[in-house]
C-alpha cells in the first residue's frame, strides 16, 4: 500500500500581517494529521496532485466558503479535505474583519525504496 504525503507550501499574504499569517500557518500545521486521514487507498492509485484550498476566516475565527481547485480524485477526498478545513477554528483576525486564505496543498507519493 502506497501512502501519499501531504505537503504544505506556506506563504504569507501581503494583505495579512505577519503575526496573523503565522497564526494561520500554525493552525493548519496542527491539523495536518487530520487532513492526512483523507488520503485513502483509492487516492493512492491516483497520480500526485496539487490543489489550492481557499477559504475565509470570519471575525469569530470560524471558516466559511471552502473550495478546493482543481478537484482531486476520488470525490471523497475533496469532500474530506473541505470538511476538515471547514471544522478548523482560527484565532480572531487582528483587524476584526474577514480574512481570505489561499493555500497550496501538494499530495506526493513517497518514492519506492
Amino acid at each position: 500500500m502506497i501512502k501519499h504525503l501531504l505537503l504544505l507550501i506556506l506563504f504569507g499574504c501581503s494583505s495579512t500581517p505577519r503575526s496573523e499569517a503565522d497564526a494561520i500557518r500554525s493552525v493548519i500545521l496542527d491539523h495536518l494529521p487530520e487532513i492526512r486521514t483523507c488520503l485513502t487507498d483509492e487516492f493512492s492509485k491516483s497520480e500526485n496532485g496539487t490543489s489550492l484550498i481557499s477559504f475565509f476566516i470570519n471575525p469569530d475565527g470560524s471558516v466559511v466558503a471552502v473550495k478546493l481547485e482543481p478537484k482531486l480524485n476520488p470525490e471523497t477526498l475533496n469532500t474530506c479535505v473541505i470538511t476538515k478545513f471547514s471544522q478548523m477554528k482560527f484565532p480572531k483576525p487582528i483587524n476584526n474583519q474577514q480574512v481570505e486564505v489561499r493555500q497550496p496543498l501538494n499530495f506526493v507519493a513517497p518514492k519506492p525504496n
